[in-house]
């Protein structure tokens, strides 16, 4: 009987121990040469949040709070990827965001959505830049 109790706490404990393997947590700094409007992207799987914090040469510096809507861990393509959105001043509008890995560097594209009669309509579609990332994601 001892030794089943055992092998159940073991069980539970390795189960435990394991489960931080499976949220993924991302820091991302800008790292291109130009100017860009955000620094730092913080996302956290296991709360599908993104923290956003824009440039210092915004007319307001603050962190946006972005809704982690895809994150895609199994390399199917090749490269992992993540998507979110944020709101923007308009009700009507969102950013959404792309963030992806591919040939060992991560990349990020931004666009801008209005909706239109409760239609999507793309308003701009930024360019791709670079980012340096750590954490716990491949």
């Amino acid at each position: 009987m001892k030794a089943i109790v055992a092998l159940v706490i073991v069980l539970l404990l390795s189960l435990f121990a394991s489960a931080p393997l499976y949220a993924g947590e991302l820091t991302c700094i800008y790292s291109g040469p130009e100017k860009y409007w955000i620094n730092k992207i913080r996302i956290d799987t296991s709360t599908g949040i993104a923290e956003i914090n824009t440039g210092p040469y915004q007319s307001k510096i603050e962190t946006v709070q972005a809704r982690l809507v895809y994150a895609d861990k199994s390399q199917l393509n090749g490269y992992p990827a993540l998507a979110f959105d944020a709101p923007t001043g308009a009700s009507d509008q969102r950013n959404v965001f792309k963030l992806f890995r591919a040939m060992n560097h991560w990349r990020l594209i931004d666009a801008g959505i209005k909706y239109v009669n409760g239609a999507p309509t793309l308003l701009a579609l930024g360019k791709s830049v670079p980012f340096d990332c750590e954490g716990n994601w491949p």
